[in-house]
């Protein structure tokens, strides 16, 4: 990994992720990414910056991408359910606190395993409703 000037913030979860993941995709040029539920899109930027891949993109129902996702060219509008892409697509998958949004997550567990390529890790993170100490620090957290 490569330090990025321009730091983009993202929730600690998504730095885990990306520890996680590289050893995985070391020495995978080009590998492909699919972020389920990305919201603003900047996790998808910070992932593809990481792995310094044009390959990774984010996807989430609610299309009011940051300007610099829109400006990097990797999100679009889709369903978790319906996934815009073809069979056995990504090197790995990620999806931060999105599954629980879903109407059917087995549908979109599915779709995941769809467009993952044989072996390809998914990283999930969805809430602890016992831990409401660990939404107090996020970015995004509501009532």
């Amino acid at each position: 990994m490569v330090s990025d000037p321009n730091p983009i913030p993202v929730p600690a979860m998504v730095e885990h992720c990306r520890r996680r993941l590289e050893p995985l995709l070391k020495g995978r040029g080009g590998c492909r990414g699919l972020i389920v539920g990305c919201g603003n899109g900047d996790k998808a930027v910070y992932l593809r910056r990481a792995f310094q891949t044009t390959g990774v993109v984010g996807v989430d129902l609610d299309s009011r991408f940051s300007p610099l996702a829109r400006a990097e060219g990797c999100v679009a509008g889709g369903d978790a359910m319906r996934l815009p892409f073809g069979e056995l697509t990504f090197d790995f998958a990620a999806a931060f606190h999105s599954l629980e949004h879903v109407a059917d997550a087995r549908v979109a567990l599915d779709e995941v395993r769809r467009v993952l390529r044989p072996g390809a890790p998914f990283y999930v993170g969805v809430p602890n409703r016992t831990r409401v100490v660990g939404h107090l620090g996020s970015f995004d957290a509501t009532a």
